[in-house]
């Protein structure tokens, strides 16, 4: 039977393991916010810069929040296999995932495939390339937006290049 002295240093190790682990978790999601830029939203900003050229650059991506039932904790953990995690298991993720202020969410990019994320890695990388982010007036989306150049017409119709 271990005394306290022991006691504390089984729960240092084991507090220890378990942040490196958190730390693995993490970058995957911040991989995952990347993946959903890059592949995702850099598409849809180039269509709309280069289509919608008498309006303002305004991305919406849906978003769902809180990843709260076990089918797709099942599916997040399935891809978190390669990580190799020992202490963080399906069954106690929760404690060590779960944050109200930066859930992790998830895109379908198509049926059953998931990019998964935290809402904070992709605004992070949103913002640093000089786009606003913002929560969209509809449930569940997020907008990416940014004062674009636009062409309008004045008040005979010729189109006129506007620039603020």
């Amino acid at each position: 039977m271990p005394n306290k002295e022991e006691t504390v240093k089984i729960r240092e190790k084991a507090i220890e393991e378990v942040s490196k682990e958190i730390e693995k978790v993490e970058e995957f999601l911040k991989k995952g916010a990347t993946e959903l830029y890059v592949e995702v939203i850099t598409p849809d900003i180039e269509n709309s810069a280069n289509n919608n050229l008498f309006t303002d650059l305004g991305i919406t991506i849906d978003y769902a929040n809180d990843i709260h039932y076990s089918e797709l904790y099942e599916k997040l953990f399935n891809q978190l296999e390669s990580l190799n995690l020992n202490r963080i298991k399906l069954d106690n993720s929760m404690q060590f995932l779960k944050n109200s202020r930066d859930p992790i969410l998830y895109f379908m990019k198509e049926e059953d495939e998931y990019i998964f994320y935290r809402k904070s890695y992709l605004q992070e990388i949103v913002e640093k390339d000089g786009y606003a982010f913002e929560p969209s007036k509809e449930d569940k989306m997020y907008t990416i937006s940014a004062s674009l150049p636009t062409l309008e017409r004045d008040e005979y119709g010729k189109v006129l290049i506007k620039k603020d």
